[in-house]
């Protein structure tokens, strides 16, 4: 093994705070940001503080990532980066077959690495999509079948 390398290990299994409003990042696929926008929407609603609403930054933005400046993608992604890290918990709605995200998945990765719960909400109709968010329990998450799910545990 390179003497720079640390060898790889298992996360610890991590919590969210019992009381008080958390903050959340929530991820998802820019080609669902209505879904996005919903859930952070409710969220707030019940008092939760959005590290970073990508979704409006999106809109703001007027286009998609693939269409900005290389400087403003950069910008984005340490931004969403930025913001996991402040997160006390992610919640990931993953993507439909049909609505992929390559940022989502880097969101849920960032937030394992750095030991922050992730709440998986599977895509509709199928079981596991991305075979890391089957670590999402044994790291201090949680999995749910539905958006609604999430928003009665949070609100």
């Amino acid at each position: 093994m390179s003497p720079y390398r640390r060898p790889a290990t298992l996360l610890h299994s991590y919590t969210i705070p019992e009381r008080g409003p958390l903050h959340i990042y929530v991820a998802g696929s820019s080609k669902e940001i209505e879904r996005a926008e919903a859930m952070v929407s409710a969220l707030r609603a019940a008092g939760h503080h959005i590290t970073l609403d990508w979704a409006a930054e999106m809109r703001k933005a007027g286009a998609a990532d693939k269409d900005l400046p290389i400087e403003r993608v950069r910008e984005a992604a340490r931004a969403d980066l930025a913001a996991v890290d402040t997160a006390d918990l992610v919640v990931l709605l993953t993507p439909a077959v049909d609505k992929p995200s390559a940022g989502a998945w880097s969101e849920l990765t960032w937030a394992y690495a750095h030991q922050i719960p992730v709440w998986v909400v599977r895509a509709r109709g199928i079981p596991q999509f991305c075979i890391f968010t089957s670590l999402a329990e044994e790291l201090g998450g949680a999995m749910f079948d539905t958006d609604e799910e999430v928003l009665r545990r949070l609100t």
